[in-house]
């Protein structure tokens, strides 16, 4: 869970490319977006 770490984590990573993060109980199709 990215909440409970420090910040420093996060932002020694680039985040340019990200466009969508989520997290779900079943998977994602199509249909659902």
């Amino acid at each position: 869970n990215l909440c409970l770490l420090n910040l420093q984590f996060v932002n020694r990573y680039s985040r340019k490319s990200l466009r969508v993060l989520g997290s779900v109980g079943e998977p994602i199709n199509p249909s659902a977006w």
